[in-house]
């Protein structure tokens, strides 16, 4: 077999390093697109500078970046029988996806027409790669190769892994990557199916993938971040991060970061230097791998949330929660009516970050293509208004306030009374609590006196699109107490709010 040439590669990640420069945010979200599906999303978005290329349950798609506008589908007529549950990829003017009908199928990027299909014999293990001109994949224990020039398998037989084969593959050279079941790390040479190297690990997650920047590959093993150099195997640095790591790193020219199962995110320049004081706490574990968006850190939490970490400044510029478009609940999708878990990793193309919620949707994020004019809209929930009630503890107000544009920005949620500030709590979902406690405790507000107590709320987006309201509330306390609204049992947040992994933060 020729070599594999690294020419594209190089210009690819040329291209996708001057893309990634263009966004900044926080940015308005310009478009959502849905296609309902009972089968959650999975693997990664593609993009080229004018189309989004995404798999959906039972067909893929081709997007406008711009508008949302649907350019292409295929099937365009009945779907596939099956579902694509590893996302895609893009190689050229092709895009490949694997759906679980055992079956790979190869589409002209730019009109959707059907170019080849290319039946597995055991179902996909984990993610595929892109490695020059052959589509490498995991199927049962076995690795196998298809050229993207007409879909023919590249070797005679399948290489088989005895001790199996977890999570996602990746390339260096002509080269693939990827973990066995025994946790070994092991290079493998495409041309000629001989192993150049296997480095073993006492600890790695299922999802585990091998990271390659250049010509190092980073991976997460329990606290540990390890670099390793690609050609060989051998170690450039390990470092303990003191956080249990989960997910895989993201690395670019300006560094690397990692995520802690408690929500913490670190950063490092790439000779594992620290590049902030402290971690970031965002509140939640990834839903996705982390992405480095130039010198941001982008990344999907479980608590629905799309983040983005300054790491020069330490701190979270950005957060938006993703709405649900509709109840209907996906395949293993937490009980929350109100927000949604990030499907995919953040994927920036030009001026716009876009990345698909676990109900079909795609969400694009664009300060050009987008508008954001109106502040959040806040709503007194509990008490309902016009209610009369005493004011003796324990006893809590909500309103929630939502800004599907932009997002809220907690740390300009402000709440008074009478000229004084009120602690309280906002949740991923959207609430503002305030709790009033006999002898005003740590965690709690004095209670109110009786007659009529104007609350006041003031927030803004991220955009800084600011809103001022005030609610009023009757107290006497001749009358039934307030009390607190009921909660389902194992929510944090008001009726209904959400389940596990609302989240919150303390304010006031």
């Amino acid at each position: 077999m020729k070599p594999i040439r690294t020419a594209a590669w190089l210009l690819a990640a040329s291209m996708a390093a001057s893309a990634l420069a263009d966004f900044s945010g926080p940015a308005p979200l310009a478009w959502r697109w849905i296609q309902p599906t009972a089968v959650v999303p999975g693997g990664s978005l593609a993009a080229t500078g004018e189309l989004i290329y995404a798999a959906v349950g039972n067909r893929m798609y081709a997007i406008e970046r711009d508008s949302g506008n649907q350019r292409w589908r295929y099937p365009s007529g009945e779907p596939v029988a099956g579902n694509f549950r590893s996302g895609l990829l893009l190689a050229g003017d092709l895009v490949v996806g694997i759906a679980d009908n055992k079956t790979m199928y190869a589409v002209e990027a730019s009109s959707g027409n059907l170019k080849w299909t290319y039946n597995l014999e055991e179902n996909l293990v984990g993610t595929p790669v892109i490695a020059g001109p052959y589509v490498v994949f995991a199927a049962g224990g076995a690795l196998n190769a298809v050229k993207l020039s007409d879909g023919q398998s590249a070797w005679q037989s399948p290489q088989r892994i005895f001790d199996g084969i977890q999570g996602g593959l990746s390339a260096y050279l002509d080269n693939v990557l990827f973990f066995t079941g025994l946790g070994e790390l092991w290079s493998l040479n495409i041309g000629s199916q001989n192993l150049n190297w296997k480095r073993r690990f006492s600890r790695v997650e299922g999802n585990v993938r091998p990271v390659v920047f250049g010509d190092s590959i980073f991976i997460n093993t329990g606290t540990f971040v390890v670099s390793l150099r690609a050609l060989n195997g051998q170690p450039r640095f390990e470092m303990d991060t003191r956080m249990n790591l989960t997910r895989n790193p993201a690395v670019n020219e300006n560094g690397f970061a990692v995520m802690s199962l408690e929500g913490q995110v670190m950063t490092y320049d790439l000779n594992g230097r620290k590049t902030m004081d402290k971690p970031v706490e965002l509140e939640a574990a990834p839903a996705n791998d982390p992405v480095l968006v130039n010198k941001m850190l982008a990344v999907g939490t479980t608590n629905g949330a799309v983040n983005l970490v300054d790491p020069a400044s330490g701190k979270l510029v950005w957060s938006y929660t993703i709405p649900l478009v509709t109840r209907a609940k996906t395949t293993g999708e937490a009980n929350s009516p109100y927000f949604i878990q990030p499907a995919t990793a953040p994927l920036v193309s030009g001026t716009s970050m876009i990345i698909a919620a676990r109900d079909g949707s795609i969400l694009s994020f664009d300060a050009v293509n987008g508008v954001d004019a109106t502040p959040p809209e806040v709503t007194q929930v509990f008490p309902v208004p016009g209610e009369v009630g005493a004011g003796r503890p324990p006893m809590e107000v909500y309103f929630t306030i939502r800004d599907e544009a932009t997002g809220v920005n907690p740390s300009s949620i402000k709440v008074t009374v009478g000229g004084r500030e009120l602690k309280h709590r906002y949740t991923r979902d959207g609430f503002i609590i305030i709790a009033f406690e006999q002898g005003a405790g740590a965690t709690g507000n004095a209670p109110l006196g009786d007659g009529r107590q104007v609350l006041k709320v003031t927030a803004s987006d991220w955009l800084g699109n600011p809103v001022s309201k005030e609610f009023g509330i009757r107290i006497d306390s001749s009358a039934a107490p307030f009390g607190r609204p009921r909660r389902p049992e194992g929510s944090g947040t008001a009726g209904g709010a959400g389940g596990p992994g609302s989240g919150g933060r303390e304010g006031g």
